[in-house]
């Protein structure tokens, strides 16, 4: 019993986490947006085709045209998160299935690498193995720059605040440059690469987790009563 409650308050705890990083860049993002209007004037009518970018930069001029788009999904995500680990550290029922949901999304980033390297095995149909070789190679750039950008975006904005901070007592460059961008950068895009390969893992774990019976039951409000009734009688 001491164990499923640790295993609920942790994940709770990690939701409600997860949920306040999102709101944090969500409106920090809605206080930039009138001076992001004039970049995506900017923008708007790209030279070149999105489709011609390098895979990240892709990604950030998209985002920048989209960029209202972008924080109402964050303004929407971050309270159902935070409604949910709150939920979840309570012990409503709904909640349990809200965050198994969440671990569903974060299974389906399995998919990104997946689908990398599946495109470079069918552009090589006389050597297979030659493509999928490639696709391994290329992973860092093809799966782990993408990944790094759009969760820098969506979950970077205490990590931009940290380095506001830093750049206030100059410990960095208030202005980096693009090759000093975190994720950009050697160790984003590495660790962005292992997070494309181990939030599936994790989220799949939290899945079976969620599902062991001793969770389920303390999810369960019919269990909840009688254990109550127990420790009255």
């Amino acid at each position: 019993m001491a164990s499923t409650r640790r295993i609920i308050v942790a994940i709770g705890t990690i939701v409600i986490v997860l949920g306040a990083a999102v709101l944090i860049g969500g409106l920090t993002n809605l206080a930039i947006a009138p001076a992001m209007a004039a970049s995506r004037r900017e923008v708007a009518d790209f030279p070149v085709p999105l489709s011609a970018l390098h895979s990240p930069i892709m990604i950030a001029v998209w985002i920048t045209q989209h960029w209202p788009s972008w924080v109402a999904a964050q303004l929407v995500f971050a309270p159902f998160t935070l409604t949910a680990g709150v939920a979840f550290l309570r012990r409503r029922s709904w909640a349990r299935i809200v965050v198994e949901g969440l671990g569903w999304v974060g299974v389906g980033f399995f998919a990104i690498p997946v689908v990398w390297i599946a495109r470079w095995v069918l552009a090589t149909p006389t050597d297979r193995l030659q493509g999928f070789g490639a696709g391994l190679q290329t992973l860092p750039s093809g799966v782990g720059q993408p990944v790094a950008t759009v969760l820098l975006l969506f979950f970077g904005g205490p990590g931009e605040w940290g380095r506001l901070l830093l750049a206030l007592i100059g410990v960095v460059d208030p202005t980096p440059a693009i090759d000093r961008i975190f994720a950009w950068t050697p160790m984003g895009t590495f660790l962005a690469t292992v997070a494309s390969l181990g939030i599936p893992v994790i989220a799949m774990g939290l899945v079976v987790l969620l599902r062991r019976p001793p969770i389920r039951q303390a999810f369960d409000k019919r269990a909840r009563e009688a254990d109550g009734f127990k420790r009255v009688a």
